[in-house]
């Protein structure tokens, strides 16, 4: 096992591919960032897209606004499901691994359309 971890971890043509993945995850979360900017839904302060998920504040209880996804075909879930601490229920985490320019405009969309006024 540790053989196998090394051989991973010194060679650079793995070291290519997480760059190049890391960079695909940080375009398709700053993507679906500035359609949420576009619509008046702010990002988390600080912040940086680079992972496979991006957790976007609500100002309103996260359950509703993701049952109220679910009827319009997107799954996401309440952040607090994920936090170790208390959290406020009052976000929900969007994993964007795998989005495209079209459903970032139709989840901002439809986003923008479930919260309450």
């Amino acid at each position: 096992m540790q053989h196998a971890v090394y051989q991973l971890v010194s060679d650079p043509q793995v070291h290519e591919l997480t760059a190049r993945a890391r960079d695909a995850y940080t375009e398709r979360s700053a993507l679906l960032l500035t359609e949420l900017a576009e619509r008046g839904i702010g990002r988390p302060a600080g912040h940086r897209p680079d992972g496979l998920n991006v957790w976007v504040p609500l100002g309103t209880q996260a359950r509703p606004v993701a049952d109220a996804l679910a009827r319009r075909g997107w799954a996401v879930q309440p952040g607090h499901l994920f936090s170790a601490g208390a959290g406020t229920g009052q976000e929900i985490r969007v994993t964007t691994s795998t989005l495209t320019t079209q459903q970032a405009r139709e989840f901002a969309d439809d986003l923008a359309a479930v919260l309450p006024a």
